[in-house]
């Protein structure tokens, strides 16, 4: 099935707002979800929480699902370490729109499963509680979760390690060519898993490698670029399903199967900005797409391809302005497919 959806937006806001890409100002807390454009965080009228880097390194577990589960109003239910659901005040799972890096992390019609994402490379997690379709379509009409990983670093090489039960290696490189900055990091992944079927079978392990290279340049003429590229292949057990069964105990038979996930991410981003920075022309591209071979094979891409127009109708730039406006013309178009 494939679905296209054009969409235009004319916003205008009196909130203090700032440009896509990243750049120094000593303001407060910045939530970048909340609209067309970055605001403050105090002058979002959404119920929201964060989950800043400093929160993720304190928790001292690298588990998404286990993050979001402390937080209120969402409820979480994992079936194993290879599918995890979120449902956000009482919708479904695919009515909580769930995006990395402000890419779409589902394509299709289904709900994002969070198996393909660790912990070990986000910067923070940003959740809204509450209808979002004016900005982000039907998708988001219980919330949305935006998954924000690292586009610097602190030092120009990070790598860690973790044997046992579940193993894990991470690197990750800080880019820089010119005036290009970015990260590019590598997750190796590996959890032997548990015997699911109590029945003294095989463990139903699972296996994940993820790669993810986000870049960015700014030119002194006012043009701004952003670059960003994920990459998520995993593999996992499977046990056969007991529909007949009496007992939870024999709802699940040990089998040999396996299945396969892929997770492919992309986004490109051009932005001109008026040399009075009153102006701002951006244009977007993103991809997403998934596939997962169990005992079935279900395909789903979605793109979107987008033009922005800001406006400040003050005499401070975009960037300080009480009040801009925006035109956004969007057109989304989704597959799905099974066989």
């Amino acid at each position: 099935m494939k679905i296209v959806a054009i969409r235009v937006f004319l916003v205008g806001t009196c909130l203090l707002s700032s440009s896509l890409f990243a750049q120094t100002y000593e303001l407060e807390e910045i939530v970048i979800t909340a609209g067309n454009s970055p605001i403050a965080r105090s002058h979002s009228a959404t119920p929201h929480s964060i989950i800043n880097r400093a929160a993720i390194d304190a928790s001292g577990d690298i588990s998404i699902r286990k993050l979001l589960g402390q937080v209120p109003g969402l409820t979480v239910s994992s079936s194993g370490n290879s599918t995890t659901q979120i449902r956000m005040r009482g919708g479904e799972a695919n009515h909580t729109l769930v995006m990395i890096n402000g890419i779409s992390a589902a394509a299709g019609d289904g709900e994002y499963n969070f198996s393909g994402i660790s912990a070990q490379d986000v910067e923070r997690i940003e959740i809204f509680r509450g209808p979002q379709t004016v900005f982000f379509g039907p998708s988001a009409s219980s919330g949305v979760i935006n998954i924000i990983t690292r586009s610097r670093l602190e030092d120009r090489l990070e790598t860690s390690a973790q044997l046992g039960q579940s193993n894990r290696l991470y690197a990750a490189k800080s880019l820089q060519l010119g005036q290009m900055t970015g990260v590019a990091s590598l997750l190796s992944e590996q959890d032997r898993g548990y015997d699911y079927s109590f029945a003294n079978g095989e463990k139903d392990g699972i296996k994940r490698q993820t790669v993810e290279i986000r870049s960015n340049l700014v030119t002194d003429n006012g043009i701004e670029t952003a670059l960003s590229f994920r990459r998520s292949d995993e593999s996992y057990d499977i046990d056969d399903v007991n529909y007949g069964a009496a007992s939870y105990r024999t709802y699940l038979t040990d089998s040999a199967s396996s299945g396969d996930k892929d997770e492919t991410l992309a986004a490109f981003q051009l932005a001109i900005n008026a040399d009075d920075q009153k102006t701002r022309h951006e244009i977007k591209f993103q991809q997403t797409k998934f596939v997962d071979i169990s005992d079935r094979r279900s395909k789903s891409d979605k793109s979107v391809l987008g033009y922005q127009l800001q406006r400040s109708f003050t005499a401070q730039p975009i960037s300080e302005s009480t009040f801009t406006g925006a035109l956004i013309l969007e057109k989304n178009a989704d597959r799905n497919r099974r066989s």
